[in-house]
């Protein structure tokens, strides 16, 4: 089911199925910045990654000497989540630990994913309690797409990433889709980058220890931008389909992809969080509409 909020600024609709964003408009215009989930491209818009970010060898990991198989992202950005709280401008949705969970990842959970308009900015906040007896492991991060293509003409090449400081921060490299040994510098001394075609031929931009707390998106045709505020979140992705596709992604992620060629130990993936019996973890980032 569809749940729609607004001010005076942003017009919001999400689906309780993934807890996702289906659209981000201007609430003045009807401009409409998130991407819109052309399948010919990426069929998704702006799913929630959790257990896991991004993709473990063979789908598979082990906890406590057993196999269990989970798929790229993890299963949030497909389950059913009850809603739990409405107002006019926002929304809280709840998912829990379910026989079908289990089996993928067995450990009590329950998780809250929120969205609150505050004037021209949307923030997106996550909740995980740990309902078992033991710790549990697990990874969390949004995945949201923004339209390259915001009036009539436009490409991605027509756009730029700025970051909020001048950075010095390499890029690691996925190699169908885990992580390789490779990185080589992506900023020197640098806080803009120009979009290309070509920027992702080689999968996502994966950075890690930045010094910004935010970045745009901004056209060299119009005045029109998205900013994500990503503080705390130690690893960001930026990503578009090999395709020339009319978007790009920039991912807030407390987790990232395995390591090619690793035995997936749950407890030792590089990323996870650890959280103890009754305890919970709070996140959260930031879009904000110009």
């Amino acid at each position: 089911m569809i749940f729609t909020i607004a001010n005076e600024w942003i017009k919001l609709s999400v689906n309780s199925r993934g807890a996702e964003p289906m659209s981000i408009q201007s609430a003045k215009d009807g401009l409409e910045y998130l991407w819109q989930g052309d399948p010919k491209y990426w069929a998704r818009r702006s799913p929630t990654l959790f257990p896991i970010v991004g993709l473990l060898n063979n789908n598979k990991y082990w906890y406590d000497g057993k196999e269990y198989e989970l798929e790229l992202h993890g299963f949030a950005k497909t389950s059913e989540f009850e809603l739990v709280e409405k107002s006019f401008d926002s929304v809280v949705f709840k998912l829990v630990a379910n026989e079908d969970t289990l089996k993928k990842y067995p450990f009590q959970f329950e998780l809250y994913t929120s969205y609150q308009l505050k004037e021209n900015a949307v923030l997106i906040g996550h909740r995980v309690i740990n309902r078992g007896k033991g710790l549990i492991w697990f990874s969390i991060g949004g995945h949201p797409g923004f339209s390259c293509s915001l009036f009539e003409g436009e490409t991605m090449e027509d756009y730029s990433l700025v970051f909020e400081q001048e950075e010095v921060v390499n890029r690691r490299f996925l190699e169908a889709g885990l992580l390789n040994c490779q990185a080589e510098i992506f900023l020197d001394h640098q806080k803009e980058i120009k979009l290309s075609y070509e920027l992702f031929q080689k999968l996502a931009i994966i950075l890690q220890g930045l010094k910004s707390k935010s970045v745009t998106l901004k056209s060299l045709k119009h005045n029109r931008r998205v900013t994500v505020m990503f503080e705390g979140y130690p690893y960001l992705g930026i990503w578009s389909p090999k395709t020339r596709a009319p978007f790009v992604c920039i991912e807030p992620w407390y987790g990232i992809a395995s390591l090619k060629g690793c035995r997936d130990e749950l407890s030792k993936k590089e990323g996870m969080i650890t959280l103890g019996p009754g305890r919970e973890f709070n996140c959260s980032y930031s879009i904000i509409l110009e």
